[in-house]
């Protein structure tokens, strides 16, 4: 994962901030970092800076200049030259978005080395005289200096599809001379807001905190896997509801075939009868659906429905059948588990909510039975309201301590909700 530390908002908001541009660019990247974290995203292998590859981006360009890609414009800045890397033989510009490449003049060029014009700036000495990097070809340059002359997958937003990503391909290749540098892109769609593109900009955003305020990390990444990569994402909390929903299934399916995962083996039917053969096919049915929907480009949306449809099939055979064949629960556990493993769907951090959920729900209703013993016996004794009293700290014990709302009714019934722990 590339980091651009040095940009011009970057050193735009040192100047206004009275700080530098590294404490600035390692502020963001620490809460970045944090965020991912909290969402349970898996840390990269690489974690690249850009003010850490200024050597390899100076060499990157220089072979772009030397191989006639490239020119130093009237104010010393070094500039990609799209026409004439567009009509060298073996290359193509705009690969992944023609329409947006009109090959005349200079306006599709953009900057690989942006000229000191302000010697109160960041700056680092090149053959071009003092400057900084130019945005896309970072990218280029960091990721070339692990992978080298070839990327299998590369990923990131549809917005930088043009001209980020075209540029990326036309430095590299312009580099490498070569005409094929990444096999595969996966651009990724935006997430909305009230119908809009949820920005900063537009102060329309909610952010990480916010969300892990009220919901869980496997929510919002369930609430993903429920959409096409590619596509946009309207976000509302009734959809964040129904992905939670979705987790809760899975959950319960969990807990249900607990005690038959626990049996020992002299407690657990092996032989297969009519019924487990019926679910070994249709087990066998979804498996092949599933891989053929991962195939296609990364059906999530199709695979989460397969693994539900299995679950329900499954739950099917355990209310029919009194001894459920105890192996093939467990392939059948085994595999969903694994699937949702694989998208990010942590097998313990399902077990570790269910059991929690469980242990708050058991908690509620022995308070609520001792409100609702006491409530119903009127008039109050001064133990019956010091007990009343003990229920309201724990209510608000639950609050503050473990983010736990709890909501009496008149009635002495209570129910009780996620909140954020203060």
């Amino acid at each position: 994962m590339g980091i651009t530390d040095i940009d011009d908002k970057i050193v735009n908001r040192a100047k206004l901030s009275g700080s530098s541009v590294e404490r600035v660019s390692r502020k963001f990247e620490s809460e970045f970092l944090k965020s991912m974290a909290k969402l349970n995203v898996q840390s990269v292998d690489y974690l690249l800076r850009v003010t850490e590859h200024i050597p390899e981006i100076i060499d990157f360009i220089t072979i772009i200049k030397r191989n006639g890609h490239a020119y130093v414009n009237n104010i010393g800045d070094v500039v990609f030259d799209s026409s004439h890397f567009h009509n060298s033989p073996g290359h193509l510009y705009g690969k992944l978005q023609p329409a947006n490449f009109a090959n005349d003049g200079r306006q599709s060029d953009f900057t690989l080395w942006k000229r000191c014009q302000d010697p109160d700036e960041k700056y680092w000495e090149s053959p071009w005289g003092p400057g900084r990097p130019g945005w896309h070809i970072e990218c280029s340059a960091m990721s070339s200096s692990v992978f080298g002359r070839h990327l299998d997958i590369h990923g990131g937003g549809i917005d930088l599809k043009f001209p980020h990503h075209n540029n990326e391909v036309a430095q590299c290749e312009a580099c490498f001379s070569s005409n094929s540098w990444a096999t595969q892109f996966l651009h990724t769609g935006h997430l909305h807001i009230d119908g809009v593109k949820m920005s900063k900009s537009l102060k329309n955003f909610l952010s990480v905190d916010d969300f892990l305020a009220d919901h869980e990390p496997d929510s919002f990444r369930m609430f993903c896997l429920l959409h096409r990569y590619r596509s946009t994402i309207h976000f509302s909390d009734e959809r964040i509801f129904d992905a939670h929903h979705v987790l809760r299934t899975f959950r319960h399916f969990n807990r249900r075939i607990h005690p038959i995962l626990g049996m020992t083996p002299d407690q657990v039917r092996l032989k297969q009868n009519e019924a487990d053969r019926e679910l070994v096919h249709k087990f066998s049915k979804i498996q092949v659906a599933v891989l053929a929907s991962l195939c296609d480009d990364f059906d999530t949306p199709a695979t989460i429905s397969l693994l539900l449809s299995l679950v329900n099939i499954s739950n099917a055979y355990l209310d029919s059948i009194g001894n459920p064949n105890g192996s093939l629960i467990y392939r059948i556990s085994s595999y969903i588990f694994s699937q949702l493993s694989s998208l990010g769907i942590s097998h313990e951090r399902t077990m570790k909510s269910l059991d929690e959920n469980i242990a708050v729900e058991l908690l509620v209703n022995f308070r609520n039975s001792i409100r609702h013993d006491i409530l119903k016996t009127p008039p109050l004794s001064n133990l019956s309201k010091q007990i009343l009293s003990s229920c309201d700290r724990l209510r608000q014990d639950m609050k503050t301590k473990i983010g736990i709302e709890v909501s009496d009714s008149k009635g002495g019934q209570a129910s009780w909700s996620r909140s954020s722990p203060s």
